[in-house]
């Protein structure tokens, strides 16, 4: 296509893109929108303050649940209840925006405008059929990705599409990678494939550990998750699902050393929690679970130090239900072991 088609084109397009948006709006508002649909609109706008409150280098690139645990409306938790939680925005470009600031939409941004380049020339020289099955597939799951996420797996399958199209567009003329470089390249493929391999594993095992933790057999629960958190100690998963266990385990026995020294694992929980995830909330709630379960157990000490946990936590998502209702229990129990005036 010549720069004089592509103009002529370009205004069709425009519009079609513009009827296209008018109609997403419209059907959102439509009457009887679902209660998704509502949502989603505060899901758009508690992203749009995160970008706000930390607009050049965002929230991290997967901290947007943080964010929103943070941000989120009361007309959300009405909608959707306190205990929902929204790991995407629902959105591609306000996503990015929250989680990698300016600097980090900056590059999304040439991504995208890289691969139109590189469909543009495959379309101008090389195999058109190739190139418009590439590029109708990539642009679909852009449209897509304005209203909903996908799966990390897609994803996968968009880059090695965008891959096609940007090899496609290359010159034939193009050197190849020298050997040092493709060397380099053997050996960061040997590295990931070594640590999938182990994160694989740690995965196998903590589901193994899970489903012996609810068939009741505590042994090999504790045995098959204590493997998951040695290959992954800083997975928030895992530390959450053992320290969730550990309760269990202790009423489950009693030997008073077996349940100190399942006190003493708990503690060690939430200190990795704490150290790997310090921004997370629920990594506070993992640490005043585990004071409590000291409290519990004769450690009365340790109700303060789980009340001061759990307002950690308010601090960053003070509209979880759960959470409040454990705040006010220990507060209860706090004012139980004072002295009447």
């Amino acid at each position: 296509m010549s720069r004089r088609e592509a103009g002529k084109a370009l205004p069709g397009a425009l519009g079609l893109a513009a009827l296209a948006v008018a109609f997403a709006v419209g059907w959102s508002f439509r009457s009887g929108a679902s209660v998704s649909d509502w949502a989603r609109i505060e899901v758009w706008k508690a992203a749009l303050d995160a970008f706000r409150l930390r607009p050049w280098l965002g929230w991290g690139p997967d901290g947007f649940e943080d964010a929103f645990k943070l941000l989120r409306s009361d007309l959300f938790v009405s909608l959707l209840g306190s205990t929902r939680y929204q790991a995407y925005a629902h959105n591609d470009l306000l996503h990015v925006r929250s989680g990698v600031g300016l600097l980090g939409a900056a590059a999304y941004a040439w991504l995208l405008a890289a691969v139109c380049l590189a469909a543009r020339r495959v379309l101008q020289t090389g195999d058109r059929g190739l190139a418009a099955a590439l590029l109708a597939g990539l642009l679909a799951l852009w449209v897509n990705l304005a209203i909903n996420p996908v799966a990390l797996e897609v994803l996968v399958l968009a880059a090695v599409c965008a891959g096609l199209l940007a090899s496609s567009s290359a010159s034939s003329e193009a050197r190849p990678p020298s050997r040092g470089v493709l060397a380099v390249l053997a050996c960061l493929a040997a590295f990931s494939l070594y640590h999938a391999s182990v994160l694989v594993r740690a995965d196998a095992a903590y589901k193994r550990g899970a489903k012996a933790q609810a068939a009741g057999d505590f042994a090999a629960a504790k045995a098959d998750i204590a493997r998951a958190r040695r290959a992954a100690p800083c997975e928030f998963s895992y530390l959450q699902g053992e320290v969730n266990a550990i309760g269990d385990w202790i009423n489950a026995t009693h030997d008073v050393p077996e349940r100190l020294a399942l006190l003493a694992l708990a503690d060690a929980d939430a200190a990795a929690a704490l150290a790997c995830h310090p921004r997370q909330s629920m990594s506070h709630y993992i640490a005043a679970y585990s004071a409590r379960m000291h409290a519990e157990l004769g450690f009365k000490d340790r109700l303060a130090e789980a009340a001061l946990e759990f307002d950690k936590a308010l601090a960053l998502d003070p509209k979880f239900e759960p959470l409040l209702a454990a705040r006010r229990d220990v507060s209860r129990l706090l004012s139980d072991g004072k002295p009447s005036p």
